[in-house]
């Protein structure tokens, strides 16, 4: 194990470590804008202390491939969304819905309760492993009250910028 002692705040690592000597599962909420390094971070918990990662994108990303979302997002926005294979074309549906608040507004009120469904369901089938929910809309989807602790990362955007050069070319 490297020195984490940097990396994980003090009292996020104390409660882990008290809570498997008293072999209670740990769940922790991973949060920040993106490109601040939530992926980064999940990966030395999973590594240094063996949590489960949820990745809220990652998930939502399925749903988007289930043909009643597909159905329902493409009966709301049009068949515009779709790929030549009748998937969703995220960039298209992004395109759309970052431009529009009011159009985002509506695909989160189609993904989130799905996507929240979901992690519930997967937690429930191992409750007694650590798990690590992470995500920017990890408040908005209405998971923090799941997690005994938040970790909020936190980065300017020149700081953010620097960090993901490739991302931002």
């Amino acid at each position: 194990n490297h020195d984490i002692s940097s990396l994980v705040p003090k009292c996020i690592h104390d409660y882990i470590i008290q809570h498997r000597l008293c072999s209670q599962p740990v769940i922790l909420g991973l949060t920040g804008r993106a490109g601040s390094g939530k992926t980064k971070a999940s990966q030395i918990i999973k590594k240094n202390f063996n949590f489960r990662i949820l990745d809220l994108d990652k998930i939502g990303h399925a749903l988007l491939k289930n043909p009643k979302t597909i159905k329902e997002l493409t009966h709301i926005f049009g068949s515009t969304i779709l790929t030549p294979t009748q998937n969703i074309n995220r960039k298209k549906l992004s395109n759309l819905v970052f431009s529009q608040p009011k159009k985002l507004k509506i695909l989160n009120k189609i993904i989130h309760p799905p996507l929240k469904k979901q992690v519930l369901k997967i937690i429930s089938k191992h409750p007694h492993q650590n798990t690590l929910i992470t995500g920017a809309l990890l408040h908005k989807i209405g998971l923090t009250p799941l997690c005994h602790k938040i970790i909020v990362l936190d980065a300017n955007l020149r700081q953010i910028k620097s960090i993901n050069r490739k991302k931002y070319q």
